[in-house]
């Protein structure tokens, strides 16, 4: 696979710039780009992403395919617009349609493209109708972008890259709040000052456009805090916002997280469809649980061979680039040979395993602990905060190596799976403590869909008490409200110690402080 540079037209190998693909990935003979070599970009090269437009997203899909039928013993001429273009197109919608979103419509006038262009593609006039390239353009070395835009009469603009998010230290402008003053210009009074809002969440509660998870940090939705007034935040305009002005934002319902994934997984609409792209890769739900005994559900729409699947529980330091089960964070069940895995090691469970069209059912049981303050999630109030895409996210390192010599087992606590309504028995003893989400990790093309309740296609065969998954969402709101006040009575507690410090140093008196909670 080559790139073409944009300013000589010469080629360079992917293989030599490949760490140039860091949030997007490089398909053959797409054209929405813009390279640079070396020569021509001052030293070092670059590459930018173009608008995506139907003509080249078609030719860079059926010449994909048609290279792919090549290696077989009896070449395919033509290709299914539903069974084989769309599928391909959806599995690499995040690398060849830049700037395209993905409505209910998309796929229906397709078929009008193709016929515009009786010089490019066959058609077969069966029923339904198939596509293929025309012998002169059979030779697939030649869709470059160049030939492609002069195909096409294309004219681009480069995509500005997606920004990255700022730094802790850095100055974060806050909702409202207006950029460096220019010259020749007056700002208002404070008091009169007008404030932007921030933009509205989708129904589903998270931005389309957000920074994800990865190793080493995590990014977590962050909102103004209702005990914060604007005076508050006119006091830090122009300057780093403290975290404590904002609060976390609770996911209104429990659904496949779009931030918490590994990148590549291509997530549907209604965010409860996932399908996997070549090597194991994982992705967690919105809303996760520490106590209680909770269950979701999830069908396999299509696993052909040779891909698989891992679906389980996973806290929130498991490794999303990996299967889950992959480390001490994570249970899973695979479907091969029904084997369940916790910190990558496999042990035998349910014989078979599972396969297309099996509904699947995951009970985890996590007694009270003596501790209620582990129930609780964290606050992040203390973290820093940083801009994206118009919205604020506290940003949270992770410490995995402490975090896992930290881990103790919880008492009493086990997993059970369930295959089409019928227990498998107990696949775990003694989950470590923690808050767990839902967890799926797919290998190759596999798609399945979720199902947190409060309605299930197969519930348990016996007389298992739990709560679906989809009732977790204002469970956790009310535990996060809770962890917001507990965060404010010990910050109003320790700030009153201070002052109180102050008073007996000037005056030689001695002042006992109430406890936290008992004032």
């Amino acid at each position: 696979m080559d790139l073409e540079c944009h300013t000589c037209k010469q080629l360079t190998p992917v293989s030599e710039v490949q760490h140039l693909f860091v949030n997007w990935s490089f398909i053959t003979y797409m054209s929405n780009y813009q390279f640079q070599c070396s020569a021509c970009g001052g030293g070092l090269p670059n590459v930018r992403r173009c608008p995506a437009v139907w003509d080249g997203i078609l030719l860079t899909t059926v010449a994909n395919l048609t290279a792919a039928q090549r290696s077989e013993d009896e070449p395919k001429q033509f290709f299914d617009l539903n069974q084989d273009i769309i599928p391909f197109i959806l599995t690499n919608w995040d690398s060849i349609c830049t700037n395209r979103s993905r409505s209910s419509h998309w796929s229906a006038r397709l078929d009008m493209r193709f016929k515009q262009y009786p010089d490019i593609y066959d058609i077969d006039d069966s029923t339904p109708p198939q596509y293929s390239l025309t012998e002169k353009y059979q030779d697939l070395s030649v869709l470059t972008p160049s030939f492609v835009d002069n195909l096409f009469k294309i004219e681009r603009k480069v995509v500005d890259p997606t920004p990255k998010p700022l730094p802790p230290q850095a100055t974060v402008k806050l909702p409202g709040t207006r950029g460096p003053k220019r010259k020749g210009e007056t700002f208002p009074t404070a008091s009169k000052r007008t404030r932007t809002t921030t933009p509205k969440l989708p129904v589903h509660g998270y931005p389309t456009e957000h920074p994800h998870n990865k190793d080493g940090y995590r990014y977590i939705l962050a909102e103004v805090d209702p005990r914060t007034t604007e005076k508050d935040l006119d006091a830090y305009a122009g300057k780093a916002v403290p975290g404590f002005l904002y609060r976390v934002v609770a996911p209104p319902l429990s659904l496949l997280a779009l931030h918490d994934r590994a990148p590549q997984l291509k997530v549907s609409e209604d965010r409860l469809n996932v399908t996997g792209d070549k090597g194991y890769c994982m992705i967690r739900g919105t809303v996760g649980v520490s106590h209680g005994q909770w269950y979701f559900e999830v069908r396999v729409d299509s696993m052909p061979e040779p891909s698989a699947c891992r679906i389980g529980w996973a806290q929130s330091l498991g490794q999303l680039q990996a299967p889950c089960g992959y480390d001490k964070f994570s249970y899973s069940w695979r479907s091969r040979k029904g084997t369940f895995f916790h910190q990558s090691v496999g042990k035998h469970y349910s014989a078979g395993g599972f396969g297309t069209g099996d509904v699947l059912g995951f009970l985890i049981d996590l007694p009270d602990n003596a501790d209620s303050s582990k129930h609780l999630p964290p606050t992040h109030k203390d973290k820093a905060l940083i801009r994206f895409k118009n919205f604020l996210y506290y940003e949270e390192k992770d410490y995995v190596e402490r975090e896992e010599k930290a881990l103790m087992k919880l008492p009493s606590s086990r997993l059970v799976c369930f295959k089409n309504g019928v227990s498998q028995g107990v696949a775990c003893e003694g989950v470590y403590e923690g808050r767990y989400y839902p967890a799926v990790s797919l290998f190759k093309n596999a798609t399945i869909t979720c199902n947190f309740g409060p309605t299930f296609e197969c519930p348990p065969d016996d007389d298992t008490q739990y709560r679906p998954m989809s009732e977790a969402a204002d469970h956790n709101m009310i535990e996060q409200a809770m962890a917001d006040m507990l965060f404010h009575v010990e910050k109003d507690v320790d700030g009153e110690a201070e002052i109180l410090k102050r008073a007996e140093e000037e005056n030689g008196t001695t002042t006992k402080l109430p406890a936290a909670g008992k004032r």
